[in-house]
């Protein structure tokens, strides 16, 4: 059985928090809880992002996300589903995700 240590982190922060600072807060608020997490959406792609599943390969994930929109363009008001690659080091390690697809139709 292997262990999964990846997780979508939601990006729906105040407005006070940059990024950089909220990746900090949630790694020091899980730690001691879960060891070696990766964080795999960021807000340049998506405004927040939440449940996600791996294929039973762990070579895919399926997450629900909200996109970020263009410049000065309001924000979709549900969730979308989107299916990503993972991205893995020459150890094996998840280190991300690629190949983004929208899933679900837009509106």
């Amino acid at each position: 059985m292997s262990i999964r240590a990846a997780c979508i982190v939601a990006m729906a922060l105040p407005a006070a928090f940059a990024p950089a600072a909220a990746c900090q807060t949630w790694r020091g608020q899980e730690k001691g809880i879960l060891a070696n997490q990766v964080q795999l959406t960021f807000p340049d792609r998506f405004v927040k992002a939440g449940e996600s599943y791996f294929s039973p390969d762990d070579s895919k994930i399926i997450f629900q996300a909200v996109a970020t929109p263009p410049p000065g363009e309001a924000e979709e008001p549900f969730y979308g589903m989107f299916v990503a690659d993972v991205a893995r080091s020459a150890a094996g390690r998840i280190t991300g995700i690629e190949h983004i697809r929208r899933i679900s139709p837009l509106g």
